[in-house]
């Protein structure tokens, strides 16, 4: 029996902290998310889907998630600018699932919107380790470096649904599902 499923869709905000926050303690932890309100790297469940369903969509759930972050200690060192980032993928409020369409295989497929949210935090924060800064620069600088990476995890959410049919390519979205699991774990 083939179940239509969610189009899995990006929103990503970024809400940047100026100091330390309870996120620091977790720097190496890539698999580390916000998941009401709470840091976890526990998966999703469908008591995290608190939004209220669209009635006239013909999915049966929506995963929107945010970006947090954070960046600490900033120096301004003769023309560079240092300072420490860290990105973490947020389920967004408005995530949502129609009542009675709750599935195991469903939330797998939602996990993997999420995921690819997990994904785009590590590379911020990676790219943004490896970036050299200028004072001159540093505003516009940072900003590509964000809307650079939001845009190829962007285009890969769009891209995991067509490849898996919105979940209904089962050998499509086992691929997806291995290539998570890989990614996630090469920290």
């Amino acid at each position: 029996m083939m179940i239509t499923i969610v189009l899995g869709f990006m929103i990503v905000c970024v809400n940047v902290w100026a100091q330390q926050s309870e996120f620091s303690s977790n720097e190496n932890n890539y698999s580390v998310a916000v998941i009401n309100r709470e840091l976890t790297s526990r998966p999703l469940t469908w008591s995290d889907f608190k939004g209220i369903p669209d009635e006239k969509s013909s999915f049966h759930a929506f995963t929107v998630w945010n970006m947090k972050s954070e960046v600490i200690n900033v120096k301004h060192r003769k023309d560079t600018v240092v300072f420490s980032y860290k990105a973490y993928a947020e389920l967004g409020d408005s995530s949502w699932v129609k009542k009675g369409k709750e599935s195991e295989y469903l939330l797998k497929h939602e996990q993997g919107h999420f995921d690819i949210a997990k994904l785009c935090a590590r590379e911020i924060t990676e790219t943004m380790k490896k970036t050299i800064f200028l004072r001159n620069d540093f505003p516009a600088k940072f900003n590509d470096v964000l809307k650079e990476i939001r845009e190829k995890y962007n285009i890969m959410t769009w891209q995991y649904d067509l490849e898996t049919n919105h979940s209904k390519d089962k050998a499509a979205q086992k691929k997806w599902d291995d290539y998570f699991e890989k990614e996630l774990q090469s920290q």
